[in-house]
């Protein structure tokens, strides 16, 4: 089974997305993805080469809300199907338009976000605008 491919092969994943649980109780835990104790952005700023292709023109990059390619003859919910209805709908294009709550090229992820910005825009490039 699975143990047996991993161990035999040499397996590859793409990661959709990653959940992260924090406990807002504990103050060495701060909610949050760029908190003052652990300044993700500006580290992924300063290390750049190791986030982006030799296409990127920068290594974080905001979370496409639709326009992912679609069949709008599939069923189900996945990324052809943008979701389900609940998440998305396939337009005559065949591209995802997202209902309200859903984010992401193809609808599948919740459109969260953190009430609290940890980590200050000191620029306006800093917020995408170049």
């Amino acid at each position: 089974g699975f143990c047996q491919m991993m161990s035999e092969q040499n397996p590859k994943y793409k990661i959709h997305h990653v959940r992260v649980y924090q406990n807002p109780d504990m103050e060495e835990q701060k909610i949050g993805c760029s908190t003052p104790e652990r300044p993700t952005r500006r580290y992924i700023e300063a290390h750049e080469k190791l986030y982006k292709t030799e296409h990127d023109d920068r290594p974080l990059k905001p979370v496409a809300t639709g326009r992912g390619v679609c069949n709008p003859k599939s069923q189900g919910e996945g990324r052809e199907t943008c979701g389900g209805e609940k998440r998305g709908t396939c337009t005559q294009g065949n591209v995802c338009e997202c209902q309200k709550g859903w984010t992401g090229p193809h609808c599948l992820a919740s459109a969260g976000h953190d009430d609290i910005i940890w980590d200050e825009p000191e620029t306006i490039k800093d917020i995408g605008f170049v």
